[in-house]
């Protein structure tokens, strides 16, 4: 089984910083900030490949008083 406790950086995610965003591990959490309105990052788990896999994520985001402006989400890759 798979699971990320994000208490200490995985060397399969990427930790780069960009010009519109920047991600950290903290406090057992992968965060990404993203920098400036209307801007978004893609993060890609570069590690184990699974024939089979139940995906549980919890997706949080920064209060705020438009959220129709607002996005956020988890995506995932099928292996063909």
């Amino acid at each position: 089984m798979f699971q990320d406790s994000f208490t200490k950086p995985n060397p399969y995610w990427s930790l780069n910083a960009a010009d519109t965003s920047k991600v950290s591990v903290e406090n057992g959490n992968f965060v990404v900030k993203v920098l400036a309105p209307g801007q978004q990052r893609t993060e890609l788990y570069h590690g184990d490949v699974y024939d089979d896999a139940n995906v549980y994520v919890t997706v949080r985001s920064a209060d705020t008083d438009k959220p129709d402006q607002s996005e956020r989400g988890g995506g995932f890759l099928e292996k063909g």
